[in-house]
């Protein structure tokens, strides 16, 4: 999977200005990306909704996890060699994600992992990636919120308390 990201930033160093020029090449990345990583999750609702890792089938093991990555890596890469202003992630609502994206790392375990008891969905939703689809939703706005409030809180002070040495 490493190998997919260092690919697409190769691509974007070595095309990226030839990218920003083209909406027609990004929207061509753009789809084939979405293509790949809709036929991932098609190949999975295939599957009849089990865990990939649990599949009795080799080929799907081995090839979700490079669908949905290169599907992804695709898209992102279109998004980002979207040249002038920054496009989507100059929008204020990406920005503040990445703003907190350390916090939402070290975070959204615990979150998950307090939130889980109350929202167990095992029985009630029994596709593997609806069910995992729908944990990411009920998940998503308390993660935002806690890691906001941690990166507000702890890491902008702690960030502010380490300069002051820096200057003395």
């Amino acid at each position: 999977m490493f190998g997919y990201g260092m690919a697409a930033s190769y691509i974007q160093v070595t095309l990226g200005s030839y990218m920003e020029r083209s909406s027609v090449t990004r929207g061509g990345v753009l789809a084939a990306g979405l293509a790949l990583f809709l036929s991932a999750n098609y190949f999975a609702y295939l599957q009849d909704g089990t865990d990939w890792m649990s599949s009795p089938d080799f080929v799907f093991i081995v090839s979700f996890p490079c669908l949905v990555c290169s599907g992804v890596g695709l898209m992102l890469l279109a998004v980002v060699c979207t040249g002038g202003n920054g496009g989507i992630l100059a929008w204020r609502p990406i920005v503040m994600v990445g703003t907190v994206s350390y916090s939402l790392y070290l975070y959204h375990i615990l979150i998950q992992v307090a939130l889980f008891p109350f929202v167990n969905l095992s029985s009630s939703i029994s596709n593997f990636y609806v069910r995992g689809f729908v944990y990411g939703l009920i998940f998503l706005i308390p993660t935002l919120l806690f890691s906001t409030a941690a990166y507000l809180l702890v890491e902008k002070p702690s960030l502010r308390w380490a300069k002051s040495f820096r200057g003395s």
